[in-house]
C-alpha cells in the first residue's frame, strides 16, 4: 500500500523497502537483548553461588553486550536506517503534493539522525526519546494520510 500511495517503483522502492528491512532488523536486535540475554545475566548475577569473579565475568559480558546491541539497535536501527527511510518517504511524499507529511518528515528524520552524534560523545537521552515520539507521530499520520487518499 505504501509503494504504490507514494509511487515508490523501481530503485527508489527498492530502497525503501532494503532500508525498512534493516532498521527492522537492527531495532529487533538492539530489543531482543532485554528479552533474551539480560534476564539470564541477571539471575546468574544474582544467584547466591556466585563468585566474585563470576560476578566480574557477568559485568563484562553484559557491558560488551550491551554496547554492541544497543549500538546496533539504536545507531543503525532507530538512528541511521530509519532516518535514512524517512527522508526517502518524505521526498515521495513531497512529489505526491502532501506537503505538510513530507516536511515534517524531513523534521522527524532530522531528530532520528541527530541521535547519532552520540557516536562522537554529544548525548541526549531527552532528544533520543523525543525523536523516537515525534517519528511515532508522524508515522500514524503518514498512514492515516496514505488511508484517507487510498
Amino acid at each position: 500500500m505504501l509503494r504504490d500511495a507514494l509511487g515508490l517503483y523501481g530503485a527508489m522502492g527498492r530502497m525503501v523497502v532494503a532500508l525498512g528491512v534493516l532498521a527492522g532488523f537492527a531495532k529487533a536486535f538492539g530489543i531482543v537483548r532485554w528479552l533474551f540475554l539480560m534476564p539470564g545475566l541477571a539471575a546468574a548475577y544474582t544467584d547466591p553461588s556466585a563468585t566474585p569473579e563470576t560476578q566480574a565475568a557477568i559485568e563484562v559480558v553484559y557491558g560488551a553486550f550491551n554496547a554492541y546491541a544497543g549500538g546496533v539497535g539504536e545507531l543503525l536501527g532507530v538512528g541511521f536506517f530509519a532516518g535514512v527511510w524517512t527522508i526517502v518517504i518524505s521526498v515521495a511524499a513531497l512529489r505526491r503534493g502532501w506537503t505538510w507529511i513530507g516536511y515534517a518528515g524531513f523534521g522527524a528524520a532530522a531528530l532520528l539522525l541527530s541521535t547519532l552524534l552520540s557516536v562522537v560523545g554529544i548525548e541526549s537521552p531527552l532528544m533520543l526519546t523525543l525523536s523516537g515520539i515525534l517519528w511515532q507521530f508522524w508515522t500514524l499520520a503518514l498512514a492515516i494520510t496514505i488511508w484517507r487518499k487510498a
